[in-house]
Formats: C-alpha cells, sequence, structure tokens
C-alpha cells in the first residue's frame, strides 16, 4: 500500500512540474537518422548511456509513417530528434525539449538570423553583415544561406575573388550573405541546453585553426579541446535566445576578438557534432541528462504524417 501511495505521489509529482525525473523507466527514442559517428555516439549500446542515469532503453526511428503504438499517458518516453528536419516532425506523443518553428526559421537560416539578430538589436553580438558586394569590406566571408558544417562558406579575398565564387558551386544562383572576416585563429564552440529562452546547461570547445583567416572544417581544424567560456559569453549567447524564448540544445559557432567580445557566427538548433566525438562521452552525457531531465509533452495533437518507425542502431 505505501509503494502504491509513493508511485501515485512521484507521478503527481512529474505531471505537476511538468519534467521527466529520474526513473529506471525512461525510454530514449533517438529520432531521424544522422552520420555514422552521430549514430554510434547515441547507439543503444554506446558508453554515452552508462552515464546518464535512469535511462533504460534507446530505440532509434527513421522517418515513415508507421511509428509503434505508444500511450499517450505515457511519461517515462522522451523523444531526441538529431537534425532540424527531424526536429519539425517530432512526434508530440513523447516527451521532448525542442526548440519550435519560428526558432528554427531564424537559426537554420543565415538570411534570416542577420535579420532577427538586427531587429532585436543584437547586431553588436556578430560580425556586420554587408548589403552587397559593391559595399563588402576585403576580406569578407561568403555565406549560402541554408548549409551548414563549414560547407558553404569561404573567405574572398577581393572582389574578383569574391565574383569567381558567386560563379561556382554551391553558390551559383543561390542565395548568401557577405559578413567581415573575424580575425584569429581559435574558434569557440558552446554547446546549451535551453528553456524558454534560459541556458540550463552549457559546455565549450575550443577549436585551433591550421592558420586565421580560414573557415572551420574538419580539415582546417588542428585540435579540439575542451574549455570554459566566460560568465560574459555565456550571457551574450542568453542575450541571442531570449527573444525567441528559446527551447531545446543548440549549439553557438563563434570568436572572440581582441576586446575579447563575442562575434556570433551562427546559432544552430540542435545537438552538435562535437558532441559525437568520441572521449566526449561526459559533455554528451550532459546535454542528454538535461534535456531527459526538462523534457515535457508539448500542447497539440500529433501529426500521423510525420510519425517514424523502428530500426536497430548498431
Amino acid at each position: 500500500m505505501q509503494g502504491q501511495r509513493y508511485g501515485r505521489w512521484m507521478e503527481l509529482l512529474r505531471r505537476t512540474v511538468g519534467v521527466v525525473l529520474p526513473s529506471s523507466h525512461v525510454q530514449v527514442i533517438i529520432f531521424g537518422e544522422h552520420s555514422p559517428d552521430w549514430m554510434a555516439a547515441l547507439a543503444h549500446d554506446a558508453p554515452v548511456w552508462k552515464r546518464v542515469a535512469g535511462t533504460v532503453v534507446v530505440s532509434a526511428f527513421a522517418e515513415t509513417h508507421d511509428l509503434p503504438k505508444t500511450s499517450r499517458k505515457d511519461s517515462r518516453t522522451v523523444a531526441i530528434p538529431l537534425m532540424e528536419v527531424h526536429t519539425r516532425r517530432c512526434p508530440r506523443r513523447y516527451r521532448s525539449l525542442i526548440p519550435d518553428d519560428r526558432s528554427i526559421d531564424v537559426l537554420s537560416d543565415k538570411g534570416a538570423f542577420a535579420t532577427y539578430v538586427a531587429a532585436e538589436g543584437l547586431s553588436h553580438l556578430c560580425p556586420p553583415t554587408y548589403p552587397g558586394p559593391s559595399d563588402a569590406g576585403y576580406p569578407c566571408v561568403l555565406k549560402r544561406l541554408d548549409l551548414n558544417g563549414g560547407v558553404g562558406v569561404a573567405v574572398a579575398q577581393s572582389r574578383s575573388d569574391l565574383d569567381t565564387f558567386l560563379e561556382q558551386a554551391p553558390w551559383r544562383d543561390n542565395p548568401y550573405i557577405l559578413q567581415s572576416l573575424v580575425s584569429g585563429s581559435t574558434e569557440y564552440v558552446t554547446h546549451c541546453v535551453c528553456k524558454e529562452g534560459r541556458i540550463l546547461w552549457h559546455c565549450t570547445f575550443a577549436c585551433e585553426l591550421n592558420s586565421a583567416g580560414i573557415v572551420r572544417d574538419a580539415s582546417t581544424t588542428s585540435t579540439m579541446s575542451p574549455s570554459v567560456a566566460l560568465p560574459s559569453t555565456i550571457s551574450a549567447i542568453e542575450a541571442l535566445l531570449a527573444p525567441l524564448g528559446y527551447t531545446g540544445p543548440c549549439n553557438v559557432d563563434y570568436k572572440l576578438t581582441e576586446g575579447g567580445r563575442i562575434a556570433v557566427f551562427e546559432v544552430n538548433p540542435r545537438l552538435g557534432g562535437s558532441l559525437m566525438v568520441p572521449g566526449h562521452e561526459e559533455y554528451l552525457a550532459g546535454a542528454l541528462s538535461c534535456i531527459i531531465r526538462h523534457a515535457e509533452r508539448r500542447a497539440g495533437p500529433a501529426d500521423p504524417r510525420h510519425e517514424l518507425v523502428r530500426t536497430r542502431i548498431s
């Protein structure tokens, strides 16, 4: 009898506070598919899950219309989508901690993000954006609006250099923006988990580039190591997210100027790749634990067009 009363009390507390409390019955659904390194880092038998208290079942689902039947009263299943497309389609029948469509629209498009920061009076936290090639200072950074991972980003040393880029893929016939080049051979990425514009958890990595004035990607990064972000840096990131009331995981790419001010290149509204690197399980576990702890069921009916089917992660 006492055990039954305790169980009812725990369930009432979960419903009241709107979070998933640590429980031996928490099931995690990895929603969507990504690259092999991501899927290995989040596999059901990956080392990270030994660090996430209360998780007993981890399943992967690929996008189809045939989601396995699950009770809508199930408060112990948390869905974690991988990319923006999966976030938009995340089933409402599970608990989650994800951004809304407006946040994704703003943060997944570099042009929309530049417009957003200008409208919110936050342009001082990002590199200046030039209206067009004739207005740009050189060298400048050319960015296609809809790509990530350093793809579609190049440094133009001159106007003729820029014109050459614009005649080539992936920029030809696609919208782009031009931004001021921020010097320095150290670029930072801060991973955050947020709720309603407040940062609940964060970690930071410093990426040393092969030289200054180049775009960071796997081929231009010589080392990546854990770092500690200054409180002023975290406050600046939170200021960028607050007008959106941002909820969910995100990763922020930036450099620090000689005066120590942040210059944010982009905010990706999802988990980030540097969390998936072998040896970074402690940081990935921190993000996942925070997501699970604060996940809640969203209002509104589930859309059967965006359901998933179970697949095995290995």
